[in-house]
């Protein structure tokens, strides 16, 4: 398995990471995990952390999962933590897709991708001290 997530339901916050490969079935079967989690919730922050890992989706495998995301899950808040260009370039096409499809289309800014954890935990921290 090439992630681990933990879900910190006290601080209703959810922290993937993935190591080596990542597919798209290996993403679908992640996000199904958590949501059978007994502790998740739907209004859950994220911080996804693939900095360790080796994108192997091609440009339509993240439409196919963008889309079939956003049509079981809406994000509250979601972090996104890089180390190449190319797996920058796939989260932010996902949060693109996924923000387009959400029902508050164009009002939030509720997904950003990072080059560093401790910038992505500032932001996701900043933003929930202003909700």
């Amino acid at each position: 398995m090439a992630y681990k997530f933990i879900i910190d339901a006290k601080a209703n916050l959810i922290r993937e990471t993935w190591t080596d490969r990542v597919d798209l079935a290996q993403m679908k079967e992640s996000s199904e995990r958590e949501w059978a989690h007994p502790d998740y919730r739907k209004d859950m922050d994220m911080i996804v952390d693939f900095r360790q890992a080796r994108m192997d989706l091609t440009t339509d495998e993240v439409w196919d999962f963008a889309a079939w995301f956003s049509e079981r899950e809406s994000l509250s808040m979601m972090a996104v933590v890089v180390s190449r260009e190319a797996a920058y370039g796939m989260a932010r096409m996902f949060q693109s897709i996924n923000s387009a499809q959400s029902p508050a289309a164009g009002t939030v800014d509720n997904a950003r991708v990072f080059y560093s954890l401790e910038a992505a935990e500032a932001w996701l921290s900043d933003r929930r001290l202003s909700k």
